[in-house]
């Protein structure tokens, strides 16, 4: 069950306040006790929110409500400790508008999946809009939302007088446009407007309208980082570490902003699961005309083509990219320095003919006596547009973190990616940090996966620039290997501890398992273990655990690396996996039953004594975890005891 409490004892803990559904005929049932799962999306690229609920009925629900879609489903989500407001809490009606995935289990209950998505989309899918509209771009955004979609935001046990705001940032717009909408939906109208929308201050075209928790927003990307930034305010501080560090080094420094709730665990603050989707693809910018693109505008009245090629390289420093700040003493400081932090070589090679786009005006068509409407200059915005939303989806990341009921995509979050390799100074808290992909990144899409007893998010990042610009740092020096005998550097590295090859004797032999195991079968007759083994043993059997590392006993050259006989088990099957070492003088060696991926050498290797060769396993024809070794001199089995004691 949720817990109702209002202590919050681990971060990831929620509280159902409400979940019922409103049936078609005004009945309201409380489902608190029949979910499973409920997963909530937002996303910076949608227009609505929209989610999945998962349920268990034993009551008959589905046929006895009954369930038959088009029904209002009634959420409020909290997360312990945290407001009752809009800002704290997920609270809103949906509409569900689909039942899938029905099934009956063992215990005679039915599972199936409500899904579900906000009011206004579903007025959205049922409008048309045939009308003209002229004036700045947040005045008739304003008029479409308030014409077609503003509703009440809440029904049922929540019921109340609040409607669904729309937040237009960066007012009074600078662009002014005309257009007739032809049967057009009221979520196509208002994209139509975004993508030609230029804010007051921020000149840059990339205006989006979407839905979070909190309402609709129509805002533009650079002004969601400006706002945020200016204050020295960030949503949250995510940091992700692979694997336990020394607690004696603290593990921060001195660039880091105010988060909303600085008195929150931090384990809220831990990254539990990363996932890179993308960080560049060259040919895929280049053909989507990020670095360049020609707009081509047409004009029908007078029937003439103009090109108008944009090089982003150029434009780039006019547009306010996250890595644009720096961090003093707690407060975000625009840093003229930082602002040609691309993610891509500023001399990328690129060319204005890779990516055209085609525009035709219709100047004076719509009777219209304004001569500087957006409509008449698409190569205003089209191009420009089109590089910076490329800048926001070129590196992005899925991060799995604790719930929280007050995320909203377009938050901007600090992030810390550790440092790798030798160049990780650990001492240094400046120096713990990955220069380009830690520091600033907005959250563009939000995955709440919520159960009665936790809640975890998968963030989707973007970055649009680097923390640190990439043509300031100096080379990493190539790696030196570790030496075979420096185990704790081998230790720090792998994250294991490292395995013991045991000593190397005057004549240059070692122990093949570093003395690790007992030896069940030795040189000489016996019975066979099992059918095709042979009653002639030629050589030690070392019984050890599955992964137990296997070594080169002596000096040598790889002559044999895979399958005896291209089979894997059973009679025929021989050594199974296994590896032969010419030593050199006559003798060679032979690992076999080795595990399956584990082979670390090929045909033609040089092999020092005690380098790790494979591990034990039971492949071939065996019966157990062992290693069966052998000692051959000039094709002649020996007994491998006095060789490597």
């Amino acid at each position: 069950m949720a817990d109702n409490s209002k202590s919050l004892s681990n971060p990831g803990d929620v509280t159902f306040k409400t979940v019922e559904i409103q049936s078609v005929n005004g009945d309201v049932l409380d489902i608190k006790s029949f979910v499973v799962e409920l997963n909530i999306y937002e996303d910076i690229f949608s227009n609505a929110l929209q989610g999945v609920l998962m349920i268990v009925d034993s009551k008959e629900l589905i046929s006895g409500l009954p369930l038959v879609g088009d029904e209002l489903l009634n959420l409020w989500i909290q997360t312990p400790t945290f407001g009752d407001g809009y800002e704290d809490s997920i609270k809103k009606t949906f509409s569900i508008y689909s039942i899938k995935n029905r099934m009956l289990n063992a215990d005679r209950e039915q599972m199936y999946s409500l899904y579900f998505c906000s009011m206004e989309a579903v007025s959205d899918n049922v409008t048309q809009v045939s009308k003209k509209y002229e004036g700045t771009t947040d005045e008739i955004a304003d008029k479409l939302y308030t014409e077609f979609l503003k509703q009440k935001r809440c029904f049922g046990g929540i019921d109340n007088k609040d409607e669904t705001p729309m937040i237009i940032a960066d007012t009074p717009h600078e662009g002014k446009i005309a257009f007739v909408a032809n049967m057009w939906s009221p979520f196509r109208c208002l994209n139509y407007v975004a993508q030609r929308s230029i804010g007051a201050k921020q000149k840059g075209p990339s205006f989006l309208f979407y839905e979070t928790k909190m309402g609709f927003y129509f805002t533009s990307i650079d002004n969601l980082i400006k706002s945020q930034l200016d204050l020295s305010s960030i949503y949250a501080e995510y940091v992700f570490l692979p694997k336990p560090v020394d607690p004696t080094i603290e593990l921060k420094d001195d660039e880091t902003l105010h988060t909303v709730k600085p008195g929150l665990d931090k384990g809220f603050s831990t990254v539990s699961d990363i996932r890179f989707s993308e960080q560049i693809d060259i040919l895929k910018s280049q053909d989507n005309g990020r670095f360049a693109s020609t707009t081509t505008v047409f004009d029908i009245m007078i029937k003439e083509a103009t090109n108008r090629p944009h090089d982003y390289s150029y434009s780039y420093p006019d547009i306010i990219h996250m890595e644009n700040y720096r961090v003093e003493n707690g407060t975000a400081v625009f840093d003229e320095k930082a602002k040609d932090n691309m993610t891509y070589p500023a001399n990328v090679t690129r060319s204005a003919l890779s990516k055209r786009f085609f525009r035709p005006v219709h100047r004076k068509v719509l009777t219209t006596t304004d001569d500087e409407l957006l409509d008449y200059a698409p190569d205003k915005w089209l191009g420009m547009r089109q590089s910076v939303l490329e800048d926001i989806s070129g590196l992005r990341m899925h991060i799995t973190v604790p719930g929280r009921t007050d995320a909203e995509v377009g938050k901007i979050i600090n992030f810390k990616y550790p440092k790798v390799g030798d160049g990780a100074d650990k001492s240094d808290p400046k120096n713990q940090w990955d220069p380009f992909i830690s520091g600033v990144w907005m959250i563009t899409a939000i995955h709440h996966k919520i159960s009665p007893v936790a809640h975890n998010m998968i963030l989707e990042i973007a970055k649009d620039s680097f923390h640190t610009s990439f043509q300031s740092i100096a080379r990493a020096p190539n790696p030196t290997p570790l030496a075979a005998d420096d185990k704790e550097a081998i230790e720090e590295q792998n994250g294991t501890p490292a395995a013991s090859t045991g000593p190397v004797n005057k004549a240059g032999w070692t122990h093949p398992t570093g003395g690790k195991g007992k030896v069940t079968s030795k040189t000489g007759p016996r019975q066979a273990p099992t059918s095709g083994a042979s009653t002639g043993h030629k050589g030690y059997d070392i019984g050890a655990p599955k992964g137990t590392p296997v070594f080169a006993v002596k000096d040598g050259t790889v002559t044999k690396a895979g399958w005896q006989n291209g089979k894997h088990y059973g009679e025929g099957s021989g050594y199974g996996l296994r590896i032969t070492i010419d030593h050199g003088g006559g003798y060679t060696s032979v690992y076999a039953h080795a595990n399956e991926g584990s082979l670390k050498v090929k045909v033609g290797d040089k092999v020092k004594a005690g380098q790790q060769i494979m591990q034990v396993n039971n492949t071939g024809n065996s019966t157990g975890n062992h290693l069966h070794f052998e000692i051959n001199l000039n094709g002649k089995f020996q007994d491998p005891g006095p060789y490597i004691s």
